[in-house]
């Protein structure tokens, strides 16, 4: 049978229709291979939180942070030591996110908080799980020193130490000729009974001359430790 031109024409654009959409079919709604993890850095510190994601075509990745899509620089590969100066954020192979200083402030000024990768292409989307950036600081200054102390034996000797600002708030402790002082144990170094406040001030309660020497306090966290300087304890008076 001789098909006219009209038809003829009407046979090519139904084919091309039906080729579209087999191609279109051929394709795969994206994939989470791998979720990004939780990650605890120091201030300060670069980060990188991993996504991998399949799917055909191959899905564009975006990342969130609490819930608000993150502005991304340019692309970072493999072999590219090159980053947009104005740039917080950077794509590792198109997916994994980078920050290069992990900081801290208010509102926008801070990389704390729960983020999330979605990949998308023209069959759908798909979100992973969600990954918590904690960032941990702690100062170097001592809100309060240790003071040196002359005292006569049998008296109550209080040391005052306000550790710098940190986060987690860091622990204290105190060290007597660099020898940790552990509340509950027997130690050679402070045979007297003594004690260690939260707020870090340290009390002994009869000193004696066996007490005299270098204490210093001690804060830690997970950003480091830092120590006070020493203060000497002379206690005057029989042993």
């Amino acid at each position: 049978m001789k098909l006219s031109v009209y038809q003829r024409i009407l046979l090519l654009v139904v084919i091309q229709v039906l080729n579209i959409t087999m191609i279109s079919c051929s394709g795969s709604i994206p994939r989470i291979e791998q979720h990004p993890m939780s990650v605890i850095v120091n201030v300060s510190d670069p980060v990188t939180l991993e996504c991998r994601a399949s799917g055909e075509p191959k899905p564009k990745i975006t990342w969130y942070r609490d819930g608000h899509l993150l502005n991304i620089g340019a692309s970072k590969n493999e072999g590219s030591t090159q980053l947009q100066s104005n740039s917080k954020y950077t794509l590792i192979h198109d997916s994994n996110l980078f920050i290069i200083s992990a900081s801290l402030g208010k509102g926008n000024k801070s990389d704390t908080g729960v983020y999330y990768c979605k990949a998308q292409n023209q069959h759908g989307e798909a979100v992973s799980s969600n990954a918590t950036l904690v960032i941990t600081y702690l100062k170097d200054d001592f809100r309060e020193m240790p003071k040196s102390r002359q005292v006569n034996a049998g008296s109550l000797v209080s040391m005052e130490c306000k550790a710098p600002r940190g986060f987690p708030e860091p622990t204290v402790w105190w060290e007597k000729n660099n020898v940790q002082l552990i509340m509950g144990q027997a130690n050679d170094a402070v045979p007297q009974p003594f004690s260690i406040f939260n707020n870090g001030t340290f009390i002994i309660a009869n000193a004696s001359v066996k007490d005299n020497g270098e204490y210093v306090c001690v804060a830690k966290n997970e950003a480091g430790i830092k120590k006070s300087q020493p203060a000497y304890l002379n206690v005057f008076g029989k042993i």
